[in-house]
Protein backbone atom coordinates (compact mmCIF):
# COMPACT_ATOMS: atom_id res chain seq x y z
CA UNK A 1 0.00 0.00 0.00
CA UNK A 2 2.51 2.64 1.12
CA UNK A 3 4.63 2.14 -2.08
CA UNK A 4 1.36 2.97 -4.17
CA UNK A 5 -0.81 4.96 -2.11
CA UNK A 6 -1.72 7.60 -4.37
CA UNK A 7 -2.88 5.36 -6.97
CA UNK A 8 -5.07 3.45 -4.93
CA UNK A 9 -8.79 4.15 -5.19
CA UNK A 10 -10.59 0.91 -3.94
CA UNK A 11 -9.47 -2.69 -1.82
CA UNK A 12 -11.49 -5.57 -2.54
CA UNK A 13 -11.33 -7.15 0.89
CA UNK A 14 -11.98 -10.95 2.48
CA UNK A 15 -10.60 -13.14 5.32
CA UNK A 16 -9.15 -16.95 4.74
CA UNK A 17 -8.46 -19.37 6.54
CA UNK A 18 -4.63 -19.70 6.34
CA UNK A 19 -2.21 -17.74 4.26
CA UNK A 20 -1.61 -19.65 0.76
CA UNK A 21 -3.38 -20.27 -2.38
CA UNK A 22 -5.29 -23.12 -0.79
CA UNK A 23 -7.09 -20.90 1.85
CA UNK A 24 -10.52 -21.00 1.75
CA UNK A 25 -12.68 -17.33 2.34
CA UNK A 26 -14.21 -17.29 5.32
CA UNK A 27 -16.05 -15.02 7.06
CA UNK A 28 -14.54 -11.55 8.37
CA UNK A 29 -12.95 -12.40 11.79
CA UNK A 30 -12.53 -16.03 11.17
CA UNK A 31 -9.09 -15.48 9.72
CA UNK A 32 -5.90 -14.58 9.77
CA UNK A 33 -6.44 -11.00 8.22
CA UNK A 34 -5.11 -8.78 10.79
CA UNK A 35 -8.86 -5.95 9.60
CA UNK A 36 -7.51 -3.59 12.82
CA UNK A 37 -4.08 -3.47 12.15
CA UNK A 38 -5.24 -3.17 8.17
CA UNK A 39 -7.82 -0.09 9.08
CA UNK A 40 -5.39 1.73 11.15
CA UNK A 41 -2.56 1.75 8.23
CA UNK A 42 -5.38 2.95 5.92
CA UNK A 43 -6.70 5.83 8.60
CA UNK A 44 -3.24 6.77 9.51
CA UNK A 45 -2.32 7.37 5.76
CA UNK A 46 -5.54 9.39 4.95
CA UNK A 47 -7.29 6.76 2.41
CA UNK A 48 -10.39 7.90 1.18
CA UNK A 49 -11.54 5.38 -0.88
CA UNK A 50 -13.74 2.15 -0.87
CA UNK A 51 -13.20 -0.96 0.73
CA UNK A 52 -15.47 -3.65 -0.81
CA UNK A 53 -16.41 -6.77 0.80
CA UNK A 54 -15.77 -10.09 -1.29
CA UNK A 55 -17.56 -13.31 0.31
CA UNK A 56 -17.10 -16.55 -1.72
CA UNK A 57 -18.44 -18.73 1.26
CA UNK A 58 -21.04 -21.00 1.03
CA UNK A 59 -22.84 -19.39 -2.36
CA UNK A 60 -25.76 -21.41 -1.70
CA UNK A 61 -26.88 -19.55 1.27
CA UNK A 62 -23.87 -16.50 1.49
CA UNK A 63 -26.31 -14.05 3.37
CA UNK A 64 -25.58 -14.94 6.77
CA UNK A 65 -22.08 -14.64 5.99
CA UNK A 66 -22.01 -11.72 4.77
CA UNK A 67 -24.05 -9.93 7.54
CA UNK A 68 -21.52 -11.59 9.96
CA UNK A 69 -18.63 -9.96 8.09
CA UNK A 70 -20.28 -6.79 7.55
CA UNK A 71 -21.37 -7.16 11.87
CA UNK A 72 -17.76 -7.67 12.38
CA UNK A 73 -16.43 -4.73 10.25
CA UNK A 74 -18.81 -2.19 12.07
CA UNK A 75 -17.70 -3.29 15.04
CA UNK A 76 -13.70 -3.18 14.64
CA UNK A 77 -14.79 0.35 12.50
CA UNK A 78 -16.52 1.66 16.03
CA UNK A 79 -13.92 0.33 17.98
CA UNK A 80 -11.79 2.53 15.94
CA UNK A 81 -14.27 5.43 17.01
CA UNK A 82 -16.04 5.46 13.68
CA UNK A 83 -18.82 3.34 12.38
CA UNK A 84 -19.13 4.49 8.81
Amino acid sequence: FLNYKERIFDFHIWDVDKPEKAGWCVEAGRGIIDFPRFFRMLREHNYTGTCSLEYGKDMNDPLPGIAESIGYFGGVLAGMGRAT
